[in-house]
């Protein structure tokens, strides 16, 4: 018997795990290293090993231990086998012949596999031989996803017969079945949904892209502001293609003292005592004119003219303004004349939503059944309203995956559109009348009752109540 330990002694060891011992109050303590210490009692007493290779105790905290038989140092092969493992020597050119042998591969089960190679391990695991020889494991079968609906079943898998796979009835092709959908496939953010691929607006902050399966990415939605270069004159203007954000406007920095002054000599304006002359006209202190679309000017308290290039926004970045938008108006008619020296901001012409009955619906959605009819499925692309016939045909026979038997089908409307039929099964009635009977005499004490049961019956569970009585002729 090992010796016992108080409940609590290794607590805080990783390396040694506590099991219960008959004594509540104790428990026998077990850590990685120690476990030849005890031959006669520990963990290997019962494990043989082969030639050249020792037993050794796994332990780790919060799982199960583990023993395995294991190489001595300087030894290679099965320690598991009775072959055991061999003194491995150096072989021509300074090469040992262990590492020649994981040239080959990773070694399982008497097989080797090359690096890279994948093999399945029974049904549970599925395993690849790594670059650095090690075996990496994980389960061969996916986990089956929660039943959406009773109609749901669990079937194999065509491509993996030891595996299983859940499937459901398609509501659209009554005779057939599909697999469960994946899980949402695109975004929530701020408890807003976003389809894979989708662009947003985080507020003037930040926009942001799904990417799928709750991924985004997202980025400043203004660029930074434009440093000056030394020499330059800038000022600062609203973005007309995103309200949200500035752009910084500069004229040319002129970094030569000689043209510098070649510059002030030439657009030097004679100076006026209540404004600035520019051109030939007079304008007063900080009134803000254009030299044609060329150039917007401000006349300043010094009595200086200061002018800048106008440069209009180009259109880059109309998918982030309206990712929906299939149709732009980019205004190319326009004719620049001061004040208005750059075009409008492009005007989105049509982003496929469609009118129907008064209500509008985006690109791509169903419109419901209370506006198309029963009959009619509808949905909006591209602009225009797309519709179809709502019901399908159904199949002959009945499906497969029905609760009932086959030849008890009948066809019925379906719940979502009753103008639509389907095959069910057929509704019990409140009350079932059982008119065949027959009652026969087994012994002296036991009686024998074949009843004849309708066949509205046929696959469903239940049971017989029977009531008799003794003692009339």
């Amino acid at each position: 018997m090992p010796p016992l330990h108080k409940i609590g002694t290794t607590a805080g060891d990783p390396l040694c795990v506590e099991q219960p011992a008959d004594d509540q109050c104790c428990v026998i303590v077990t850590c990685a290293g120690n476990a030849g210490e005890d031959l006669k009692n520990g963990p290997c007493a019962e494990i043989k090993c082969g030639p050249n290779a020792r037993c050794r105790h796994e332990v780790f905290r919060g799982e199960e231990a583990e023993t395995i038989c294991v190489c001595n140092p300087g030894y290679t092969g099965d320690p598991d086998s009775s072959r055991g493992c061999s003194e491995h020597l150096s072989s021509p050119g300074g090469i040992s012949s262990d590492l020649t042998s994981r040239k080959e591969g990773c070694q399982v089960k008497n097989g080797t596999y090359n690096v890279g190679q994948t093999w399945n391990d029974g049904c549970d695991y599925t395993c690849t031989c790594s670059s650095k020889f090690e075996i990496l494991c994980q389960p061969r079968c996916k986990g089956l996803p929660e039943k959406v609906n009773d109609k749901c079943e669990i079937r194999k898998d065509p491509g993996d017969s030891c595996c299983e796979i859940m499937y459901c009835p398609d509501p659209e092709a009554m005779d057939d079945l599909k697999p469960v959908p994946e899980p949402f496939e695109g975004c929530l953010f701020k408890n807003e949904t976003y389809i894979q691929g989708e662009r947003f607006y985080d507020g003037c902050e930040q926009q942001c892209q799904c990417m799928g399966f709750g991924d985004m990415v997202c980025l400043s939605r203004c660029p930074p502001t434009a440093i000056p270069a030394p020499g330059q004159d800038c000022y600062t203007l609203q973005d007309a293609s995103d309200p949200c954000c500035n752009i910084t406007v500069c004229d040319d920095p002129v970094l030569s003292p000689e043209e510098n002054v070649a510059k002030e000599s030439n657009n030097k304006s004679p100076r006026l005592l209540d404004g600035c002359s520019h051109n030939g006209k007079t304008y007063s202190f900080e009134e803000e004119f254009h030299e044609g679309c060329d150039q917007f000017c401000v006349c300043l308290e010094d009595g200086e003219v200061f002018c800048s290039d106008i440069k209009c926004p180009s259109a880059f970045g109309l998918d982030v303004i309206n990712p929906f938008c299939l149709e732009w108006d980019n205004h190319d008619n326009f004719v620049p004349e001061p004040p208005m020296c750059c075009p409008p901001v492009p005007k989105c012409l049509s982003d496929g939503s469609c009118e129907y009955k008064g209500e509008k619906f985006i690109n791509y959605d169903n419109i419901p059944s209370n506006l198309t009819g029963c009959d009619t499925r509808c949905h909006c692309e591209n602009g225009k309203v797309e519709c179809r016939a709502a019901c399908h045909e159904i199949s002959k026979t009945p499906p497969g995956y029905l609760p009932c038997d086959p030849e008890i089908a009948v066809i019925a409307p379906q719940e979502d559109r009753p103008c639509c039929d389907t095959w069910a099964c057929p509704r019990l009635p409140k009350e079932i009348v059982i008119k065949s009977v027959a009652v026969e005499q087994e012994n002296s004490t036991a009686v024998r009752m074949k009843v004849r049961v309708p066949r509205v019956l046929d696959g469903k569970s239940g049971y017989f109540k029977v009531f008799f009585t003794s003692g009339f002729q």
